[in-house]
């Protein structure tokens, strides 16, 4: 095909000049688009032409009710624009029709058959109404769209010619596609997307929040988002312990409101399997390491360029235990401090040189010895020891805490208590993050609310400490999710100039 013009390349795949992964849904709403653009396009030229041509006839017609005077006129004028001024004086003709009645000859002038004007009128009027009636109706748009596309069914749907093979692209998307920053999205339901970084909008403590994503199941709410570019990588860890990677330009543009892709079309993922931690990376080099942890406690240090090759159907990242599952995963240079947090409020801090590097298929060392019922629910890599760490609960109580108020603790024991035990009213810890007094942070909770949070306003306490409430919830509502965006806001304020101020 590639030697035929079937076979030559289309846009088909291009928005507005940018390429977009589209759905097939996606596909034909925007063709369906183009082909009411071309209708109404086409309506209001054939309207105007329309309307020409009944205004010339309009003329013709006052001509020949008033003939003799019409010829005297033009005989008795000593050049053509005397002719049409008198004309168009005596008849209040626009100097259109005073034009075509002058370029006749009187020949032709006299010549004129009333009733072929006036038939010819009579349709034009009718043609003008229905074309108007077209371009006020999108109704008739879409049905002679409709129309037009079973017309070439009938007239072309014949059965294919030719087989369809895949090729090698020339030009790579990447080569065509710009590297600009962009905010990643993903959901606990399994849809992911892309959006620009103007996406947040900053609210007091303690406010109702914002709609994340207005198109979301209940069941289906953001866990994730992160800002990279369109051709860093994207590596998707699961909770059965492998890794998948895609580029930022192959994961969908969309807009704010809308829900995204669902991961399972851009990822092989067998039936089970769930992403638990997505993770940008923009060069798989240096002496840098994934530090990973699953739920029971186990942790794994893994040189990163064990990762550069990653293929589409997946490479095993670490091998888990019977029953458990992968939580998350970070970047470090290996030398760095590790706190852990459990559910039940009770943390581990150890240096990183306690966890040997291992290869990708290993299955790592114990970092935390647990109580029965207990887990892990968070990981943070300490690269700035003046940051200090913000633990929040799933009745969205929230406190800060000095680093320094966390023992180092040998790897693999029980560690410190870092919240008030699990009470009814303050719920179980859910996510701990470190945060500078200058940060702001995003809480989202299942009942999809988003808020935007100073950290500077949340209560600085001590490590048992009860914390502060940071959000109204409504009745069955929990936090489920909580980021930091200092180094997004960072970011989108080098790109934009300053910080911006609008929703996600």
């Amino acid at each position: 095909l590639a030697l035929v013009p079937v076979g030559e390349p289309r846009p088909d795949g291009t928005v507005a000049i940018e390429p977009q992964v589209l759905s097939l849904k996606q596909l034909l709403e925007h063709h369906v688009a183009h082909r009411k653009d071309v209708v109404t396009k086409r309506t209001q030229y054939d309207l105007r032409k329309a309307e020409e041509r009944a205004h010339l006839l309009e003329g013709y017609r006052i001509a020949l009710d008033n003939i003799d005077e019409v010829i005297e006129i033009v005989r008795g004028s000593q050049t053509t624009d005397e002719a049409k001024q008198r004309l168009s004086a005596r008849f209040s003709l626009s100097e259109v029709q005073a034009q075509a009645i002058v370029d006749m000859r009187l020949r032709t002038l006299v010549g004129l058959e009333r009733k072929k004007i006036e038939d010819e009128y009579a349709e034009l009027i009718k043609t003008i109404a229905e074309l108007q009636d077209i371009l006020r109706s999108p109704r008739r748009i879409a049905g002679i769209v409709k129309s037009e596309t079973l017309d070439l069914k009938k007239r072309f749907g014949d059965e294919r010619r030719t087989s369809i093979e895949p090729a090698e692209d020339e030009i790579s998307i990447e080569q065509i596609t710009p590297n600009i920053d962009v905010v990643v999205t993903y959901t606990v339901g399994g849809y992911i997307k892309r959006v620009s970084v103007d996406t947040f909008r900053t609210q007091l403590r303690g406010g109702r929040g914002v709609t994340g994503i207005s198109n979301l199941k209940r069941e289906d709410v953001v866990s994730n988002f992160f800002v990279t570019k369109t051709h860093d990588h994207v590596l998707f860890f699961t909770n059965m312990g492998r890794v998948y990677r895609l580029r930022g330009y192959e994961i969908p543009d969309t807009t704010r409101q809308a829900r995204g892709t669902a991961l399972v079309n851009l990822l092989t993922l067998p039936p089970g399997e769930e992403v638990t931690a997505v993770f940008p990376i923009a060069k798989f080099e240096g002496e840098r390491y994934l530090v990973m942890v699953t739920k029971q406690g186990v942790i794994k240090k893994t040189k990163l360029d064990q990762f550069a090759n990653v293929r589409r159907n997946g490479l095993i990242a670490i091998n888990l235990d019977a029953g458990d599952e992968l939580l998350a995963v970070d970047l470090s240079d290996g030398s760095r401090d590790i706190i852990l947090a459990s559910t039940l409020g009770m943390a581990v801090h150890f240096n990183e040189k306690d966890v040997r590097p291992m290869g990708r298929v290993a299955r790592g060392v114990k970092a935390m010895t647990l109580d029965k019922g207990d887990t892990i629910v968070a990981m943070d890599v300490v690269e700035d020891e003046r940051r200090e760490v913000l633990l929040v609960t799933s009745l969205a109580f929230g406190k800060r805490t000095l680093i320094a108020e966390y023992r180092h603790t040998s790897r693999g024991g029980k560690g410190v208590k870092a919240f008030a035990r699990q009470r009814d009213d303050i719920g179980q810890v859910v996510d701990q993050i470190l945060v500078a007094p200058e940060d702001q942070i995003l809480m989202i909770t299942s009942g999809n609310q988003v808020i935007r949070l100073k950290v500077g306003e949340i209560r600085k306490t001590g490590r048992d400490a009860k914390g502060v409430r940071l959000q109204r919830l409504g009745e069955g509502d929990e936090v489920i999710a909580l980021t930091n965006l200092g180094k997004q806001q960072k970011q989108i304020t080098e790109i934009t100039g300053e910080p911006q101020q609008t929703e996600l």
